[in-house]
């Protein structure tokens, strides 16, 4: 027979490892990578990683001026778009349009928006 502090070791063990299966935890930070802003869209591509987030400004503040400022580039001759966004990255799940992404960016601070060139996201 084992003794119950062997078992619950083992419970916590199973449990710690079943939460490293299910995906990463959310993520607060600054984060790098191109926006797509359009009809149905708000894509973030993170650099280093082959995934599009959803992208959600905590307020409509934030929403004006990443759209604004995406505008301003994109327009002036329809380029790729370099971000800085400093926000909480979702754990894996859902989101955006028809739920179509499968991580959230909830931006809380613009702090780049130009246009992107050779060795971004390095």
């Amino acid at each position: 027979m084992r003794s119950p502090i062997v078992l619950l070791t083992l419970a916590l063990a199973l449990v710690c490892g079943a939460c490293s299966l299910f995906g990463e935890d959310t993520e607060t930070g600054v984060f790098e990578g191109f926006y797509t802003l359009g009809f149905e869209d708000s894509t973030f591509e993170p650099c280093a990683r082959d995934e599009h987030w959803w992208v959600t400004p905590v307020n409509e503040e934030t929403a004006r001026e990443l759209n604004e400022r995406y505008l301003a580039v994109y327009d002036q001759g329809r380029v790729r778009v370099f971000v800085r966004l400093r926000g909480e990255r979702s754990r894996k799940g859902s989101y955006g349009h028809l739920g179509h992404y499968e991580r959230q960016l909830t931006v809380s601070q613009v702090l780049d928006v130009r246009a992107a060139r050779p060795g971004d996201c390095r």
